[in-house]
C-alpha cells in the first residue's frame, strides 16, 4: 500500500497533467522545466474518543512551473478537474479535492524567469 504522496504523484503522472512531479520544498538540482512541485502545508489528523478518524484533509500547495505562462497555466488547468474525481490508487482512497487558485507567482531566478501558477489543494484521502 502506498502513502498519499506516492499515490497522488502516480495519479498525476499517469494522467499526463504534468511531465514531472516533485514532492517537498527542495527540488533536485537540474530538474527540467516544466514540473509540478507539491508541498504539504498542513495535515491535521481529526480524531474522537476512540482514536483518529481514517480519513483526513491534507492541504497541499501545488506549484506548476514552466518556461511559458501558457504551459504553467495549462498544467494548473489540467490538475483541477483531474483531482476533483474520486478514485482509489494503490490502497489510497481519494475523495473530491477542492482547489483554490491559481495565483500567478512567476519569478526571476538565476536561470531566468520561471512562470509559476500556484494552487492550494484540500485533498481528502484515507488508506483502504
Amino acid at each position: 500500500m502506498a502513502d498519499m504522496q506516492t499515490a497522488m504523484r502516480k495519479r498525476i503522472l499517469a494522467s499526463g497533467a504534468a511531465p514531472r512531479v516533485v514532492w517537498g520544498r527542495k527540488v533536485p538540482q537540474g530538474t527540467a522545466l516544466p514540473y509540478l512541485q507539491l508541498i504539504v502545508v498542513s495535515d491535521p489528523r481529526p480524531g474522537h474518543l476512540k482514536g483518529y478518524n481514517g480519513g483526513r484533509h491534507t492541504r497541499v500547495q501545488a506549484d506548476c512551473k514552466a518556461e511559458s505562462y501558457a504551459e504553467a497555466k495549462a498544467m494548473s488547468d489540467a490538475l483541477v478537474p483531474l483531482l476533483a474525481v474520486p478514485t482509489t490508487i494503490d490502497g489510497v482512497k481519494f475523495g473530491r479535492t477542492k482547489a483554490e487558485g491559481p495565483q500567478d507567482l512567476g519569478e526571476d531566478t538565476a536561470a531566468g524567469f520561471v512562470h509559476r501558477m500556484s494552487l492550494d489543494l484540500l485533498v481528502w484521502h484515507r488508506s483502504v
